[in-house]
């Protein structure tokens, strides 16, 4: 009894013990703090998660939307061309208008291949997300009803076409002042017809912040690359500018605004158009003001005076006469119509990543990078022309249906980084035929193959192989837009229509212009009492009898009478065009972010 009562009395102390505790251990309270923080900071992480996947397909929204709209207004514009893609084939009328595109040294592969200096042996280009961006693409287009082109042009041109009486407090007194009230009072205008131009352009230090200048500004390449503590002296700028900006020009075609009996020339002032022959005469003063069209005219020998007229379709379809053309002005000759361009891109001239400087490989520092930055919209009308803003690749191709693919486990084309290992191996690959493709992609200073020869370092660690020490590579180098037609120096590797065309120019062994372009071009030079060879506009004591290529003559005893030989000049690129694709490139500036899209156009 004794032993059993004992039993319940436990039992019974125990659960009064068991009803009177009323706080947590010591150890219950850390175990439930910490279980607590680690709650917090799972949902904290998934609130980051979140919140960045919102950022993330807000940013993939906005890109895809201003991608959408950059395409479709491209797309739009190209079905409004007024010209087939075929370059004029000899003596034929030429087309009302034209269609150019030019392609830069840098390409798709470009950031990919050279991630690598000499002299630290680490990347330089933290990603590959740049593009090709140094493109340049420009047409003639013809309104659709009711939606006519606008731009914008001083008052005092329209004032002037009144034939019978006008004050002269409509002329600005000083045509180089913007604050002239007749210079600076800009109005409205319309045409049916435009010229219409599309290029990047980089953001440029002041005038007073850099030499030379245009230097663009590359600070985002600042990355301690080697962790040495500090970035440097290599480690400065990744060669690419740190803010590109694709713009848009709509020129005005209105002949109608020139004046009869003036020899066609526009009232602008010599002080409002510049000097004779300056490569900029028309840039400052009246590209970056005015929305028309214009050329300068000619005198008696053919060079170019300080008289202004403006362009019609047919006045367009000659080189000369196009936004940003000039020529270089050599004495009793000079070029023939080129683009004012400026250096190419750095990232070509870092050490280490440059092809040897032979005759066979383009290697030439200007002439061949950005439109100059003189031809954008500046002063009270700056930013105006900005059509997309944050582009990392603008690019222009042209299908070639004669380029060489090569495949093992993926196709390998001309714009990837790999293809000269392609071109190395190509024997033990499948190939086919048929793709996209840069203008003389084989030699493009920022391209993946850079010539036939033994090429610099680059990421992939490909020295090169000297591929001219065996003729039959050649097949490999050659297609319709490949531009190479020999393994020879620069006087001799190249396609004659780029020499006759003027847009290569060869002096002696050495490149002094290379601007691959697809023109749709001229017959007017055959017929237009010049001498226009080798790349040569002749002024004075001409080497031979001009036009002899439409004379009706055989005078070279060859082929006939006007046969290709006597030809003074030749389209760039000969034949049909099957397809052009602009490919653009956007990046969101906050979170970096890249999305591309591209627009392909056939003549119809």
């Amino acid at each position: 009894m004794r032993q059993v009562g004992a039993i319940n009395m436990q039992a019974w102390t125990y659960q009064t013990d068991s009803r009177h505790r009323v706080a947590f251990t010591l150890v219950e309270m850390l175990v439930a703090m910490a279980v607590t923080l680690l709650m917090m900071v799972a949902l904290a992480r998934a609130f980051a998660y979140v919140g960045r996947q919102v950022q993330e397909s807000r940013a993939v929204t906005q890109l895809t939307s201003e991608l959408r709209d950059v395409t479709s207004r491209i797309h739009r514009d190209l079905k409004q061309s007024t010209v087939n893609l075929s370059a004029n084939r000899g003596l034929e009328p030429d087309q009302n208008g034209y269609f150019l595109y030019y392609e830069g040294p840098l390409t798709d592969a470009t950031s990919s291949l050279f991630r690598v200096d000499d002299s630290s042996g680490k990347p330089v280009l933290p990603d590959s997300r740049y593009g090709d961006c140094d493109d340049y693409l420009a047409f003639t287009a013809v309104a659709k009803p009711g939606q006519w082109f606008r731009g914008k042009v001083p008052r005092f041109l329209l004032a002037q076409k009144d034939a019978v009486s006008y004050p002269n407090s409509i002329f600005p007194t000083d045509p180089t002042d913007p604050n002239d009230p007749a210079y600076k009072d800009l109005v409205v205008i319309e045409s049916k017809y435009a010229e219409i131009i599309y290029f990047a352009s980089p953001e440029y230090y002041a005038d007073s912040a850099s030499t030379p200048w245009p230097t663009y500004i590359d600070n985002d390449g600042l990355i301690d690359v080697d962790s040495s503590g500090a970035v440097d002296g290599d480690e400065v700028g990744n060669g690419y500018p740190d803010r590109l900006r694709i713009h848009r020009r709509v020129l005005l075609i209105r002949p109608d605004l020139n004046i009869a009996g003036t020899d066609g020339q526009l009232e602008l002032g010599t002080g409002m158009i510049g000097g004779t022959n300056a490569k900029l005469g028309l840039a400052t003063t009246v590209h970056q003001r005015c929305d028309l069209s214009v050329r300068r005219v000619l005198d008696s020998t053919g060079k170019p005076t300080v008289r202004v007229a403006a362009n019609s379709l047919a006045d367009l379809s000659k080189p000369h006469n196009r936004f940003a053309h000039f020529r270089i002005d050599y004495g009793n000759y000079t070029s023939m119509p080129i683009l004012a361009l400026g250096a190419p891109a750095t990232v070509l001239t870092k050490t280490g990543n440059v092809s040897p400087i032979t005759a066979a490989v383009p290697t030439i520092t200007d002439l061949n990078g950005f439109l100059r930055p003189e031809f954008v919209l500046g002063g009270t009308r700056q930013g105006e022309d900005i059509f997309s803003d944050y582009a990392v690749g603008f690019d222009v191709q042209i299908y070639d249906p004669e380029v060489r693919l090569f495949t093992e486990n993926e196709t390998v084309g001309p714009t990837d980084a790999g293809y000269r290992d392609a071109l190395v191996n190509a024997a033990s690959l499948r190939q086919t035929r048929g793709g996209y493709v840069d203008l003389c992609h084989p030699v493009l200073s920022g391209g993946s193959v850079r010539g036939w020869q033994a090429i610099a370092r680059d990421s992939r660690g490909q020295a090169g192989v000297d591929f001219s020490s065996n003729a039959n590579n050649l097949t490999l180098f050659t297609s319709k837009y490949s531009g190479v037609k020999a393994f020879g120096t620069a006087i001799d590797s190249y396609t004659d229509n780029l020499y006759r065309s003027g847009r290569l120019y060869a002096n002696g062994n050495s490149l002094a212009v290379f601007q691959p372009t697809f023109d749709t071009f001229t017959s007017h030079y055959e017929r237009d009492g010049f001498c226009q060879i080798s790349g040569r506009w002749y002024a004075v004591n001409p080497p031979r009898t001009p036009d002899l290529g439409a004379n009706g003559l055989d005078d070279d005893a060859q082929f006939g009478a006007d046969d290709i030989g006597e030809r003074e000049t030749l389209p760039p690129f000969p034949g049909e065009v099957d397809s052009i694709r602009v490919s653009v490139r956007l990046e969101n500036a906050k979170n970096r972010l890249v999305r591309q899209a591209s627009v392909e156009y056939a003549s119809p």
